[in-house]
């Protein structure tokens, strides 16, 4: 009996099933793929956008908020140099 419930493709506890939405988590991404209903692919490849927004919402609150961290430190005695390097980039742009 156990075999032919197998065979059919029914779950055998009815646990863990795909629900029919996006996923939310790795769990349920497992599931998705493990059952792979009709327009899997399309619901993996949200889901992994979904994780990557997710990802990235606390740069994007930073963005947002208008915090930017420092990214190289200028010795004072390099100010006049690397001034006159932007200055000319700005320049030959103009």
């Amino acid at each position: 009996m156990a075999i032919r419930q197998k065979l059919s493709g029914t779950m055998a506890n009815g646990e863990g099933s795909f629900n029919g939405y996006v996923p939310r988590n790795e769990h349920q991404a497992t599931i998705l793929v493990g059952e792979r209903p009709a327009g899997w692919e399309y619901l993996l490849f949200a889901f992994s956008l979904l994780r990557g927004v997710e990802q990235l919402h606390e740069r994007y609150l930073d963005f947002s908020m208008g915090f930017a961290q420092p990214a190289d430190y200028v010795a004072v005695e390099d100010v006049p140099v690397v001034a006159r390097r932007e200055l000319a980039t700005v320049n030959s742009i103009v």
